[in-house]
This record gives structure tokens, C-alpha cells and sequence, in this order.
């Protein structure tokens, strides 16, 4: 079932024009920001496709604190501290990671944007399917924010046990 409305949820995202994801993420970042104060170390994903896009929010994160972004190395994902001359390489994913870099620990974290793919309103997450965020937020007691658009909202129960529900959900309508 997950498979089916991951293909779907992105299906819909990606049907979003570029115009529209321009505004709907300025929206989105725009009602993210008063979360950013809370935190001193603050990770946030490297938005790539159609995913909320984070170039704002990560210039607003440096502004008051400390900005860190997710590294993949083989099946383990850490977040790397970055700065504004921070130099980047693209994954296997075609995402951006920050090259040579310090990492910080998950229980240092007190923030972190999360991309999705779906979610529902009990704050379940459809991610890619690989697990690397499911895996990490179960070493973190940072505060979890995932960043959607509205139209990525499922009314279907799709969470497995190895699922961890995020704090919660900030669309360009409405938190969750």
C-alpha cells in the first residue's frame, strides 16, 4: 500500500508547475520561521525535484544559528554543519551533500526540517522508501518538522512500526 500512495503522492507533487512551487515553499518557509529561534542547531534537508524548496530557510537558519544538511554514506545518514561558502558534490541521489565538513551529533540536533513524500494527520511520513530518516530520528530528540505542500496530505492509515510520527507538519495552508 505504501508503494501505491508514495507513486501517487509524488505523482501529485510533481504536477505542480515551477511557479507554484516557488510560491507555495516561500509560503511554507514563511510559516516555518518562527520555529527557527527555538533552535541553535538546526538541520535541514537539501531540497531537490519538486520537494519544498529550502534555499531560503537554510539562509535564514545560518542568520541565527547553526545550519546542518544530511550526508549519505552507505546505509547510514549523519547532517554535516555548512556555512554560506560551504562547497557541495551530488549524491547517487542527484541531491546536494556538503564536501568535508564537521558532523554533529543526532542528540545535539534541536531541529530538523524533514523532507516527505506524504503525510497523514496523525504526522506519519511517506518518505523515498530507504529508510535513512526513519533510522536517524530514532537517535534524536530534536524537534521534527516536515515541510509539504497541502496537496500531499493522505487520509489513508499507512504507518509501520519501524515509522516515527513527526512533531509536526507545515504546509503552505495550515500546521499540523
Amino acid at each position: 500500500m505504501k508503494y501505491r500512495l508514495r507513486n501517487e503522492l509524488r505523482l501529485c507533487r510533481n504536477t505542480l508547475s515551477d511557479d507554484e512551487v516557488f510560491f507555495k515553499s516561500q509560503k511554507i518557509v514563511g510559516n516555518a520561521l518562527p520555529y527557527i529561534i527555538k533552535g541553535k542547531h538546526i538541520g535541514v534537508y537539501m531540497a531537490f525535484g519538486k520537494e519544498v524548496q529550502t534555499t531560503e530557510l537554510i539562509s535564514y537558519i545560518l542568520e541565527v544559528g547553526s545550519a546542518y544538511v544530511p550526508k549519505i554514506e552507505k546505509e547510514d545518514m549523519d547532517f554535516y554543519q555548512i556555512h554560506k561558502d560551504t562547497c557541495y558534490e551530488m549524491n547517487a541521489y542527484q541531491i546536494q551533500e556538503p564536501i568535508a565538513t564537521k558532523k554533529i551529533l543526532p542528540q545535539q540536533l534541536d531541529i530538523i526540517f524533514v523532507p516527505l513524500v506524504g503525510f497523514n494527520k496523525q504526522k506519519h511520513r511517506i518518505g523515498y522508501g530507504k529508510g535513512y530518516y526513519d533510522r536517524y530520528l530514532k537517535k534524536t530528540n530534536a524537534t521534527t518538522i516536515g515541510l509539504a505542500y497541502e496537496c500531499q496530505l493522505c487520509n489513508e492509515h499507512f504507518q509501520d512500526a519501524y515509522d516515527i510520527a513527526l512533531d509536526m507538519i507545515i504546509t503552505e495552508e495550515k500546521v499540523y
